[in-house]
C-alpha cells in the first residue's frame, strides 16, 4: 500500500525536527545564509532517515546558497564565501538522487553546482536570442546589465559594490521573474545527454553517503551507475594528501608515492569504471572525458594504473580528456568559426629559471607558417590580450603563478613579471578562439584544498573564457620537457588528420606525444610513432615525468 504522508512511518522526533528545518528555510524575512543552513541540516537529517523530503531539501540549500553568491559584490569575496560554506552539499544531494534511483537528478544537480563562479560568469556571456524572441527591449537591458555585472564582478570590492544596488533592482524587476524561465541554472539532462555524442562523459561523485560514478553515453537514455565503495572521502583525501607529499619529494621517493597513487586510484575508481565501458562496447582508443569531483580533480586519473609489467594502465586503453562542466564541453563544440590554417600566438617569458623557452619557441616557430611570437618588452597584457583577439591558437611558455590568497589574482608572469591575471582573461571577449597550450608552471592545479569548486586554475578560467581546448600541466613541469614535448604536439597539430588541421585533435595529439616520451625515457626510442611498451617499476620515473600534461576541453 503507498502512503502520500511523507512523514509515515517517522518518529516523532524527526517529524518535528523537519518541520522546524522546513520552516526555518522557508522564512522569506530570514537571513539567506541562515535559510541555506536550515535547508542544508533539513537535508542532511532527511537523508540519513531516509525521510522523503530529502532531495527537495537538498535542491532549496543549493538555491539558498547561490542566492548568497550573488550576494557578494565580486568574484574574490564570493569565492571566499564558498570556501567558508557547505563544501560537500551538491555532492551528498547528488548521492540522494543516487540512492532513489534517480540518476539524471543527480547529474543535473551536480552540474548546477560545479563551477559556481565560471558557471556564474559564463551566463553573462549567453547569446540573447531566447530574449529577443519573447521582449527585445528587455534582451537589450538585460545585455547591458550582463555587460556590467561582468565587469562588475571582477573589479575591486569597493566598485563592485557600488554597482550592487543596480543589480538587486534589476533582479527584483517583475518583468525579469516572468522571464526566468530563460535563464534558468538548472540544465535538463536531456540537453546535457548532447555531449556524449563524441565519447563518453564520467562523472565521479564522492560522498560520506555513497561514491559512484555516472556514465553519460551517447546511445543510452539515462546516465548508467558504476558504484566505486572504495571510493570514499577519507580514502580519496589521504590519497590526495600523499599526491602532494610526491610533488616536493626526491625522484626516487616522488616515483614510489606515485606508483602508490595510481595503483590506489586505478583499484578505487578507474577500473569499475573501464570494465563497464568494456562492457559498454567502448572501443579501444576511444575519447572519454572526466568530470570528477572533491579532491578527484586535482588528482591525475588520466594516468591510473598498476604500472606493472603485463598490466595496462588507463592511457594504453581510452584517450581522456577532462571538462570542468559539462556544459563547457558542450559550448566547446557549437558556433565554431574556423580560420584555415589556424594562426598561432606564441607568448614567451625569457627568465634565468626556464632557459629553454626560447628553444621551445624556436621548435614551434620551425613548424607551422602561420606563427607570430611576443615575447620580451611586448609581451604586456594588453598587448596580450589584443593578440588572443586575432589568433585562435596560443602558447604560453612562460612561468604560471598560483595566489592561494586572492586565486583571481593568479597569473601568468609577462615582461618584468607583470601578471597577466584570470581577471584579465576572464573580461576578454575571444569569440574565434579554439586551442591553448599552457606551457607553465601549475597552469591546471588547483589552488586551495577547502574549495569544493574545484576547478578554481588558470586551465579552466582559458577554457571558460572562449578557448575549446586546452592543454594544462597539473603540477611543476620541467623546464627541459618544454621543447620536445611542444615539438611532437605540434608536429601531430599541423599535419593534421588526413590532412585537416583541427584543434579537436589535440587531445589524441597530446596522447600521443606523452606516450612518446615516456617511451624515449625508459627504452631510448627516436621516433613518435613506436609502440608503447608497459612501463616496469624500475624504469616508471620517466612515465610518472610526463603525466603532469592533461586535456580539457573539446
Amino acid at each position: 500500500m503507498q502512503h502520500d504522508d511523507p512523514d509515515h512511518g517517522c518518529s516523532d522526533d524527526l517529524k518535528l525536527a523537519v518541520k522546524f528545518f522546513k520552516q526555518a528555510s522557508n522564512n522569506q524575512y530570514g537571513n539567506a545564509r541562515t535559510r541555506a543552513s536550515a535547508a542544508e541540516r533539513w537535508a542532511s537529517v532527511a537523508h540519513r532517515h531516509t525521510h522523503s523530503s530529502a532531495l527537495f531539501a537538498y535542491s532549496l540549500a543549493m538555491d539558498l546558497l547561490e542566492r548568497c553568491v550573488l550576494l557578494q559584490p565580486s568574484v574574490d569575496t564570493q569565492h571566499i564565501f564558498i570556501t567558508r560554506g557547505l563544501p560537500s552539499l551538491s555532492m551528498d544531494a547528488a548521492s540522494c538522487a543516487v540512492m532513489r534511483g534517480e540518476f539524471k537528478k543527480a547529474v543535473e544537480l551536480l552540474e548546477c553546482s560545479r563551477a559556481l563562479l565560471w558557471s556564474k560568469m559564463h551566463r553573462y556571456w549567453q547569446p540573447l536570442e531566447d530574449i529577443c524572441c519573447v521582449d527585445e527591449q528587455l534582451a537589450q537591458e538585460f545585455g547591458e546589465v550582463c555587460d556590467q555585472l561582468r565587469n562588475c564582478t571582477t573589479a575591486a570590492d569597493n566598485v563592485a559594490l557600488s554597482f550592487s544596488h543596480k543589480m538587486s533592482a534589476a533582479v527584483e524587476d517583475e518583468r525579469w521573474r516572468r522571464q526566468q524561465f530563460l535563464s534558468s541554472r538548472t540544465v535538463p539532462f536531456a540537453r546535457l545527454h548532447v555531449a556524449a555524442t563524441e565519447g563518453p562523459v564520467i562523472i565521479v561523485n564522492i560522498s560520506d553517503y555513497c561514491s559512484d560514478a555516472l556514465i553519460i553515453i551517447h546511445n543510452a537514455n539515462s546516465p548508467i551507475l558504476v558504484e566505486l565503495p572504495k571510493a570514499t572521502p577519507k580514502n580519496v583525501f589521504e590519497t590526495y594528501s600523499d599526491f602532494q607529499h610526491s610533488l616536493g619529494a626526491s625522484k626516487t621517493a616522488f616515483s614510489n608515492a606515485m606508483g602508490a597513487v595510481l595503483r590506489r586510484l586505478w583499484v578505487s575508481v578507474i577500473f569499475p569504471v573501464v570494465e563497464k565501458l568494456k562492457e559498454l562496447e567502448v572501443l579501444p582508443e576511444s575519447r572519454i572525458w572526466w568530470c570528477p569531483m572533491s579532491a578527484l580533480c586535482a588528482l591525475p586519473l588520466h594516468a591510473a594504473g598498476m604500472r606493472m609489467v603485463g598490466h595496462q594502465n588507463l592511457e594504453d586503453i581510452y584517450v581522456s580528456s577532462y571538462t570542468p562542466t559539462i556544459t563547457a564541453l558542450i559550448q566547446a563544440r557549437v558556433n565554431i568559426t574556423r580560420q584555415d590554417p589556424p594562426s598561432l600566438l606564441i607568448v614567451g617569458q625569457l627568465d634565468s629559471s626556464i632557459p629553454m623557452v626560447a628553444k621551445e619557441i624556436e621548435e614551434i616557430e620551425g613548424l607551422g607558417t602561420s606563427v607570430n611570437t611576443i615575447m620580451g618588452e611586448s609581451s604586456t597584457p594588453s598587448i596580450v590580450l589584443n593578440g588572443l583577439c586575432m589568433h585562435p591558437w596560443v602558447h604560453f611558455a612562460c612561468h604560471g603563478q598560483l595566489d592561494l590568497t586572492h586565486p583571481f589574482k593568479s597569473s601568468f608572469r609577462l615582461h618584468k613579471a607583470a601578471g597577466f591575471t584570470l581577471c584579465d582573461i576572464m573580461q576578454a571577449d575571444l569569440p574565434n578562439a579554439e586551442l591553448a597550450f599552457l606551457s607553465a608552471c601549475h597552469s591546471a592545479a588547483v589552488g586551495n584544498n577547502d574549495v569544493p569548486d574545484k576547478v578554481l586554475h588558470l586551465a579552466a578560467a582559458v577554457q571558460f573564457c572562449g578557448f575549446r581546448s586546452v592543454v594544462g600541466t597539473l603540477w611543476e613541469m620541467q623546464d627541459k620537457d618544454g621543447p620536445e614535448l611542444a615539438q611532437e604536439f605540434y608536429m601531430s597539430m599541423f599535419t593534421g588528420v588526413d590532412g585537416h588541421v583541427d584543434f579537436k585533435n589535440a587531445a589524441k595529439a597530446l596522447h600521443t606525444a606523452v606516450k612518446a616520451m615516456s617511451a624515449k625515457k625508459e627504452t631510448g626510442a627516436k621516433t613518435m610513432h613506436q609502440s608503447f611498451e608497459v612501463s616496469k617499476r624500475s624504469k616508471a620515473i620517466g612515465v610518472y615525468h610526463w603525466i603532469t600534461f592533461i586535456h580539457i576541453g573539446a
